[in-house]
């Protein structure tokens, strides 16, 4: 059944706003939840900022950049082969293959960390922050994260993360100030960050199970560590390998853009940079644009890296002593860093709108209901489309006001005003390319997106960006334009795919998968049905034993 609309149709209306809540209770938790992961950066920049040592403060941008470029963007893809898996054997009610999964999704993303580690060792002498290592604890936090997401469970998570974010300064002060370990601080404090958030998430689990486990639930998703962990990873890889395909892609082919950018300045190799350039005429090293992929840290990976990698938080603007709302620099203002900074927020909603959706339809096509994965497709792209239709008219209406709230120098002012209708027309095709991009991770179509991000970012968004920017010499502004070109591309190719859907066929295409993981769960689960009919026919002979007593008790009187 394809997602063919009758318009007009009252049945059609009443079935979106039903699904309008329980998307906002989904994608609400997200939406605090990924606030707080990008404090963590902000939070970490700000006491490097703090060191007076702009050699040091470049470094970490750099470090952090190259550590989600190299190794945070493969193990968060690897991890997101759980969101068509969990999702669907969730809805299932296979309740079993969640936990198998999990263990799976754990060794795959720990093996890939070896390379990633050997890599690093090599790379050491440029990027001294890195050999704390930290994606190991990153990798086991991102499938944790997934784990409880499929399940419909945001809320800890969230916690997690703000419990994280309110500890993160004192990390910080402790390992950078108080043991006076400068730079290397920073590093472990950041390890320290993501180990908490980590330990939280599993301390939540164990509890959660434990209580599931004493009171008989049918819920149960963990029926301990299996051998079985070790096998059938291609199937799992199969969901995993275009997921971790994509946000590479998005992330390399921003890189090459800023590597060509660099090559016509004759300056550094980051785009955000060469973006600094046009805005200003010179570039500072201090202030490396490079950290814009820093906020993703904590994020678990929900992020769409192509427009973090264009400078979204150019932690260069963290000025060396003081931290001016992380982007303006009194005496070195850079437009672009507004623009982006305001690009991440706005995308904060549909990133998170994305994932709820993802959870909603892989649950329903795993329940066997195809219509009501239709219809959560739909709400969530509707929703999507009036939320950034109003964020696009904000921004543009308020273009130059935006400016002022952080300085009132005309220059800066007038260039942001100049900026921000790129902006806006770019966070329209953003927001429904991450929710229909939660569309397909839901029905395990992540081929589709990898495709369309070879084509959006290498073949259309960062050619066209260059073009713009330097050769038409629209500067910044045509940077921003090629990208929203690319952005928007993709939103309309993605949109003509999932109307095109035959969602009963997804909803076999489920069943199927579900179906090949049942035969590894059965004995799971026929082991805990076993147990609970045990228990069962202990009590009712223990009942017996103890009727038959008194029987012959009261006859003898």
């Amino acid at each position: 059944m394809s997602m063919e609309v009758k318009r007009g149709s009252p049945k059609l209306f009443w079935n979106l706003a039903a699904h309008a809540p329980r998307l906002a209770r989904l994608s609400g938790p997200l939406v605090l939840q990924n606030l707080s992961g990008f404090m963590l950066s902000v939070i970490s920049t700000a006491f490097i900022g703090h060191l007076n040592d702009k050699v040091k403060l470049s470094a970490a941008v750099m470090a952090s950049s190259f550590y989600n470029i190299t190794g945070y963007s493969l193990v968060i893809g690897l991890s997101a082969g759980m969101e068509t898996l969990c999702g669907q054997a969730y809805g299932a009610g296979n309740y079993a293959m969640l936990g198998l999964v999990l263990q799976r999704a754990l060794l795959i993303c720990w093996v890939a960390c070896v390379p990633i580690s050997l890599f690093w060792t090599q790379a050491h002498r440029l990027l001294l922050v890195l050999h704390q290592e930290p994606e190991i604890v990153t990798g086991a936090s991102s499938c944790m994260y997934r784990y409880l997401v499929t399940q419909q469970e945001v809320r800890p998570p969230m916690i997690c993360t703000i419990i994280t974010a309110a500890l993160c300064p004192a990390y910080n002060w402790l390992l950078i100030y108080r043991f006076e370990l400068g730079l290397d601080g920073a590093a472990w404090a950041f390890l320290a960050s993501t180990a908490t958030y980590t330990l939280l998430l599993i301390a939540y689990t164990v509890l959660r199970e434990w209580l599931q486990y004493k009171n008989n639930s049918p819920r149960r998703t963990w029926a301990g560590f299996s051998w079985r962990a070790f096998s059938d990873w291609g199937t799992y890889l199969r969901f995993a390998a275009p997921s971790a395909a994509m946000i590479c892609m998005e992330w390399c082919a921003v890189a090459m853009a800023a590597w060509y950018a660099a090559n016509l300045l004759g300056a550094y190799w980051v785009l955000g940079l060469a973006m600094g350039h046009f805005a200003m005429g010179h570039l500072a090293i201090g202030h490396l644009a490079i950290g814009h992929l820093a906020i993703g840290h904590l994020a678990i990976g929900h992020l769409a890296i192509g427009h973090l990698a264009i400078g979204h938080l150019a932690i260069g603007h963290l000025v060396i002593g003081q931290l001016a709302i992380g982007h303006l620099a009194i005496g070195e203002h850079r437009p672009n860093g507004l623009s982006p900074k305001h690009a991440m927020r706005t995308y904060m909603i549909p990133m998170s709108l994305g994932t709820a959706t993802n959870t909603r339809v892989a649950n329903a096509l795993g329940a066997g209901s195809a219509g009501a994965a239709r219809t959560a497709a739909r709400a969530a792209l509707s929703a999507a489309v009036v939320l950034q239709l109003v964020l696009a008219a904000g921004l543009f209406a308020g273009r130059h006001l935006v400016a002022r709230v952080f300085t009132l120098e005309t220059e800066i002012v007038y260039n942001v005003g100049r900026i921000m209708p790129a902006l806006a027309a770019s966070a329209v095709g953003d927001g429904l390319v991450a929710v229909l991009g939660g569309v397909l991770r839901g029905a395990g179509r992540q081929t589709w997106g990898a495709v369309l991000n070879l084509v959006g970012y290498w073949l259309v968004g960062c050619p066209l960006a260059m073009l713009l920017g330097f050769t038409a010499h629209l500067d910044v502004v045509g940077f921003w334009c090629g990208l929203a070109a690319a952005t928007s591309l993709q939103a309309i190719i993605l949109a003509v795919v999932v109307s095109r859907f035959n969602w009963d066929l997804e909803v076999a295409r489920a069943a199927k998968l579900v179906s090949s993981h049942a035969a590894i769960a059965a004995p799971q689960q026929q082991q805990q049905q076993q147990q609970q009919q045990q228990q069962q026919a202990d009590g009712r002979q223990v009942f017996a034993t103890g009727f038959i007593a008194t029987a012959h008790y009261c006859a003898r009187q």
